[in-house]
């Protein structure tokens, strides 16, 4: 059973996004960042992997999209580690409409256009 549809276990997926694990010092660091980011257990296939995890501590940067993040569940008695998936400003509802108010200032100078060429006949 593999991790996922690239990577054997989990491990081979934060050594493939560039992490690198400080055992001296317990954390991970990135090469494109200044930050450190400490580490959070993940249990797959019956084993605990160590995978680095956004804290509030963390700022937002380029590879804050690559960690894990710790979800509570809703009783408080679970928890859930996934990836960290930065939202995306054109997936938002407002970049959405923002798409749409772009499209038709586009059609509406394109229709401008049309009616003062076919005035000036």
């Amino acid at each position: 059973m593999s991790y996922s549809e690239m990577y054997e276990t989990p491990n081979d997926l934060v050594a493939g996004l560039g992490w690198i694990w400080d055992e001296e010092n317990n954390y991970f660091k990135h090469p494109k960042s200044e930050q450190i980011f400490y580490a959070a257990y993940l249990n797959w296939n019956k084993q605990r992997w160590v995978v680095p995890i956004y804290t509030g501590e963390n700022e937002p940067d380029k590879v804050t999209s690559r960690t894990f993040k710790y979800e509570v569940g809703s009783a408080g008695t679970s928890y859930k580690i996934s990836m960290n998936n930065s939202n995306d400003f054109k997936d938002s509802r407002r970049g959405k409409r923002y798409n749409n108010y772009l499209r038709y200032i586009k059609r509406r100078e394109r229709n401008k256009k049309s009616f003062t060429s076919n005035n000036s006949i």
